[in-house]
């Protein structure tokens, strides 16, 4: 049975120090098991010295980078752990440390820790700063939990936060300007929000791809939804929305 929560082995090595007289530069190394789909292995089981070379590649693929500052949430393992539950990854750890220590020492690392955990749900690693020395100065738990913030609540229906058009990525070229004019007849919807219908692209332009910022401004008025102006006429009458694009450098 998987465990639930995020099962995470973490290693905390030290590098040596870039100076004489400097304070151990301490890392945090993080693996987990594979998302749906992903193979548990990095190498191929048969290749020589495979043990040696799969530690080495897990340790330094879990690797957090010099400069990176972000918890081990909502976002893709750092290197995979062959085990789903806590057990397995004990008894993982204890059958491939000297593999890992090797790997290490090979990179002229020492292993001064390691451990299985469980992460529970709702909680995340706490950041960690490579070096062990967070911004105020203190030392920092590699192996310490925080809080996941909880998710901002959404005000109104999805079609409330649509707030600007989708502008094409592939024809977002450096210095491009123009506008997209739309026509459409607002009506008030059964949800107490204004929307958008037979709504049609009346003027654009650009230096080029002016069809698919056109086609962007299109979606957007026909996806969105609002309180406030522009409020429906009486007589139908469409309103005109103008919209401006720029990209620069």
């Amino acid at each position: 049975m998987a465990t639930p929560g995020t099962l995470a082995l973490i290693f905390l090595v030290w590098s040596s120090a870039s100076q004489p007289g400097s304070p151990p530069n301490y890392s945090r190394s993080v693996l987990t098991p594979p998302e749906p789909g992903e193979s548990t292995e990095f190498l191929d089981p048969n290749a020589p010295m495979h043990d040696f070379y799969d530690a080495k590649a897990r340790l330094e693929g879990g690797n957090e980078v010099s400069g990176e500052v972000g918890p081990l949430a909502g976002r893709a393992a750092f290197a995979t752990l062959p085990a789903k539950t806590l057990a397995e990854c004990r008894a993982y750890l204890k059958s491939h440390y000297r593999f890992y220590e090797e790997a290490a020492e090979s990179a002229g690392h020492v292993i001064q820790d390691a451990r299985c955990m469980v992460i529970p749900p709702g909680k995340h690693l706490s950041p960690y700063f490579p070096g062990g020395y967070g911004l105020d100065g203190k030392p920092q738990d590699p192996f310490g939990l925080v809080d996941i913030p909880a998710a901002p609540k959404q005000e109104g229906p999805a079609c409330a936060q649509i707030t600007r058009p989708d502008w094409p990525q592939e024809a977002a070229t450096s210095g491009v300007e123009g506008h997209a004019d739309t026509e459409c007849q607002v009506y008030q919807g059964d949800d107490g929000y204004r929307h958008n219908r037979n709504c049609k692209v009346v003027s654009k332009h650009d230096e080029m791809f002016s069809n698919l910022y056109a086609e962007a401004a299109l979606d957007f008025e026909s996806e969105r939804c609002w309180k406030g102006d522009p409020a429906p006429t009486s007589d139908g009458q469409p309103h005109l929305e103008h919209h401006n694009f720029t990209f620069n450098d």
